[in-house]
């Protein structure tokens, strides 16, 4: 879950898509969602697989992906704000 700092919520969707673009060249499949109505204007990013042997794989893809590492090194830490992470796993 990420929250925009004032005045730079289109540069961090900018960042989100790319990052999107780029996690799922390693199988991933990303959705972006902003909170609707009743929630707190934040967005999350939310990475599907279809087991957690193909995220390990897409983790280690990203690890040695030079595009990856470039798109990190241009990270401004004054645009968002990490709130919370979470893993899980689909029941039904």
């Amino acid at each position: 879950e990420w929250k925009a700092n004032p005045g730079r919520t289109a540069e961090m969707l900018e960042r989100m898509a790319t990052s999107k673009s780029i996690i799922e060249k390693t199988g991933a499949k990303v959705t972006i969602y902003s909170e609707a109505a009743g929630g707190t204007g934040n967005y999350h990013f939310v990475m599907f697989y279809d087991t957690w042997t193909d995220m390990a794989k897409s983790f280690t893809n990203l690890s040695t992906s030079e595009e990856w590492q470039l798109f990190n090194a241009s990270n401004d830490r004054t645009m968002s704000t990490l709130i919370s992470t979470n893993s899980g796993q689909k029941i039904n």
